[in-house]
């Protein structure tokens, strides 16, 4: 793995060159910042500047700590924001404009669109060759030697100009001990050139020149098209293909490939951000590359991640951002990375086909020798030599072995066309057999953040009153639960209020406001501050933060973890499916059953790590196939138990690690989509496979009968027949991979009929009301 380095500039008032050293040494001997620190002091400039590396992303704690430590020492410092960007790969306007074109992705295929040019060239070639000697040997009877020596000899030389390459692949693979499709092709059209050579001396044994030039003319055809049809079935445009190459900076424009890690840059209103980053400043973002197109808000020092998008409309005209990765290293380019490598490991199925394809050549050519040897003895010679030559050409062994890997590169494709990263092939098949869904509570079916719900007053005070306490305590604190009363609040406590922070615990404050003490906290806060809740009435609550005056409580806000707005379509979606449908959290009973759940759902709650892992365990040996679905580091012991596990985004890095699947938008939906596109593509994987046996077999017990019935077939129906079979099976792998999932209809038309429902109620007078899931699951 490539060590990530980050880049931070600072100007620095150093009074003498004696000076340099000690700066070095403050930099280098720095404890607070972890790795190797490298420091160099360019004294030739005024004021002096200090260039520091340090191993790993760029952070803003590092620039403090690294800041702190120069101004603590009495060497005043401020961070280089203007950066000298000489090292960067300047080019021209044009070849800017060239490389952030849209037709720039089609042009990079120029190479492939000439093979396939090439492909139909040499196949009509080898066609319309193979036909014209056809008909000249059957009209033209009795035509001398040396006019049958000519059209001999052009049409060898033509046959062997066309299987160059089949020739040449056939043979390296032969030395290694390898048969394929190249083989047969070589075997059976010089079989075809040696007994037409012969024949000029062999009476009695077939000419048939037209036999070669028919194989590979079909050949070249039937590659053009497969080609066509991958090209359509797997995934051509890279997700890093929709940032930008080149950036502009000042009036020069430079590749973005040649960013650093440190550098700032300013992204034009309309332009996609190209590397991951730091906001320098708030403005407004659009989260393009997980599904959403909502412009969101950013603040100053928030993570942007290459692949969104910067408004058309933004008032500044651009974002100034600070990179922390380079172009290669950047989110896009890991979401690439994880699809090359699902694409390049192996699966068991795969391991299986190979296997049985080591066999199948050698067997073709075993059975087509047997079937030439029994009718040159029954019948005659000539066909003997025909049936064997159609034999091996209508075999197909290539399309028999690209099935599976075809088949699944289309799936994990279509899964991340739909926010669905799997990590391998085998984590694609083992999705497909999954009949029971594990899933965990909070962060999972909850958003996994707090917001307000309701609030209480209760010694009479006023809400503005109220709600100015409650934002004065609470904005300075970090935990969750005071960033949510303060969202809440902020609005409503319009006027400041000064507060002096007495005491602060985990799990709440005491502060003093106009000399009055309050206290705000849990259960646990109250307790321990001496404050007694007998006679407060007990909400149905997850969470509930009380505000005390002196010690009388005064009022509490009632906090909750919502759901997502498709948790329950979700989980329905599974019962469609047919899965059974188990959740396990570490909260109460209570808390489960506050949510309203199906009874036909299976609650488990005050689950431990080792508890799920044991859970899933017993559902195991009940012959099921588990998958586990989570988001935190305590699912992770439960992930590697199960058969199969999806991580949600912005999951912990070591619930990942055991997943075989990581969600990358911000829907519990796409779960459903990895599983029933799992389900998909091992179907079409399972029919394709199918209707390759079936033709293989037929064609390899049926031609030699039909053959010896006097039915001649010359070799180039055989390939025909093999092209067709290919055409039929990739047109199935692209349908399968252009088929809509159902789920994600449904649930795109109930909302749409819950929004026309709100816009109803809006024009009659009703309250709109934020949306919520439209399934609404009645108690058993």
């Amino acid at each position: 793995m490539t060590q990530i380095t980050s880049v931070y500039r600072f100007e620095v008032e150093i009074p003498c060159e004696g000076c340099v050293g000690v700066v070095k040494g403050l930099i280098e001997s720095c404890e607070n910042i972890p790795g190797e620190k490298q420091c160099e002091v360019i004294f030739t400039c005024e004021p002096k500047q200090v260039r520091v590396v340090v191993d790993g992303e760029y952070s803003t704690k590092t620039r403090n700590l690294l800041l702190d430590t120069l101004n603590s020492a009495h060497f005043p410092s401020k961070e280089i924001v203007e950066i000298n960007y000489s090292h960067l790969q300047e080019i021209s306007e044009v070849e800017a404009l060239r490389l952030n074109s849209p037709n720039e992705i089609i042009e990079n295929n120029n190479s492939k669109n000439y093979d396939l040019k090439i492909h139909l060239l040499k196949g009509l070639i080898g066609t319309i060759g193979g036909f014209a000697v056809l008909g000249i040997c059957v009209c033209g009877m009795g035509m001398p030697v040396l006019a049958m020596t000519v059209i001999g000899v052009s049409s060898v030389a033509l046959t062997l100009y066309l299987g160059k390459e089949s020739y040449e692949n056939a043979w390296k693979k032969i030395k290694n001990g390898i048969m394929e499709m190249d083989t047969l092709f070589a075997i059976s059209s010089l079989v075809a050139i040696g007994a037409s050579i012969a024949s000029f001396f062999v009476p009695w044994l077939p000419m048939m020149f037209e036999a070669g030039l028919l194989i590979f003319g079909f050949f070249h055809i039937g590659a053009a098209i497969k080609e066509s049809l991958k090209r359509n079935i797997t995934r051509t445009v890279r997700f890093s293909d929709r940032a930008p190459k080149a950036i502009k900076i000042g009036e020069k424009y430079y590749l973005v490939s040649s960013l650093q890690s440190g550098e700032v840059i300013n992204i034009p209103a309309g332009q996609y951000i190209p590397v991951d980053g730091i906001c320098e400043e708030d403005g407004d973002i659009i989260k393009v590359f997980d599904g959403k197109t909502d412009v969101i808000k950013i603040t100053k020092g928030q993570e942007i991640l290459a692949g969104m998008k910067v408004p058309d409309d933004l008032k500044s005209g651009f974002i100034t951002m600070r990179v922390t990765r380079k172009a290669s290293e950047s989110n896009l380019a890991r979401l690439d990375k994880l699809i090359d490598e699902a694409n390049a490991k192996k699966s068991s199925i795969v391991e299986t086909a190979n296997k049985i394809l080591q066999y199948f050549v050698p067997g073709v050519i075993i059975l087509a020798a047997i079937s030439g040897v029994v009718l040159s003895f029954l019948i005659n010679p000539a066909l003997g030599i025909l049936c064997a030559v159609s034999m091996l050409v209508s075999a197909c062994p290539c399309m028999l072995g690209s099935i599976i890997p075809i088949g699944m590169a289309a799936g994990i494709h279509k899964a991340a066309e739909n926010g669905v990263i799997f990590v391998d092939r085998e984590g694609l098949q083992k999705a497909a057999t999954i009949n029971t869904v594990v899933l965990d509570l909070n962060g999972t079916l909850t958003t996994g953040v707090k917001s307000v719900s309701s609030h209480t007053i209760l010694n009479g005070m006023s809400e503005i009153e109220f709600f100015q306490i409650l934002h004065a305590l609470e904005k300075n604190s970090k935990n969750q639960v005071a960033k949510a009363i303060c969202q809440e609040y902020s609005e409503s406590a319009n006027n400041a209020v000064a507060v002096e922070i007495l005491e602060e615990q985990f799990f709440g404050l005491r502060g003093k406001i106009k000399e009055k003490v309050y206290t705000i906290g849990n259960e646990e806060m109250m307790l321990a501050s001496g404050i007694k809740l007998d006679n407060i009435p007990r909400p149905d609550a997850e969470f509930c933060a009380y505000l005390a005056l002196e010690k009388e409580v005064i009022g509490y806000v009632v906090l909750s973890d919502p759901l997502r707005a498709d948790a329950l379509s979700t989980i329905e979606e599974f019962e469609r499916l047919n899965m059974q449908v188990h959740i396990c959290s570490g909260s109460n009973a209570a808390t489960l059953e506050r949510y309203k759940f199906t009874s036909n759902i299976i609650l488990k709650p005050n689950m431990s790590p080792a508890g799920k892992q044991e859970y899933i365990r017993q559902i195991a040996q009940q012959k099921r196939k588990v998958c586990m679905i989570g988001d935190g580091a305590n699912d992770a012991n439960a992930f590697a138990e199960s058969h199969f596990a999806i991580a949600m985004p912005n999951s912990d890095p070591m619930t990942q690690q055991q997943a075989g699947a990581i969600i990358q938008k911000e829907s519990l939906l796409a779960s459903v989509s990895a599983l029933a596109i799992a389900k998909q593509t091992m179907r079409n994987i399972y029919q394709n496979l199918t209707i390759s046996c079936v033709y293989n077999i037929s064609v390899e017990t049926i031609m030699p009968v039909l053959i010896a019935l006097g039915f001649a077939f010359n070799p180039g129906i055989g390939v025909a027949l093999m092209i067709v079979q290919t055409c039929l099976i990739l047109f199935s792998v692209y349908w399968c991979k252009q088929q809509a999932l159902p789920h994600l209809k449904r649930y795109a038309a109930l909302q749409k009929e819950s929004l026309y429902v709100n816009k109803k109620k809006t024009q009659r007078g009703y309250v709109n009301l934020p949306y919520v899931s439209p399934f609404v699951f009645p108690r058993m």
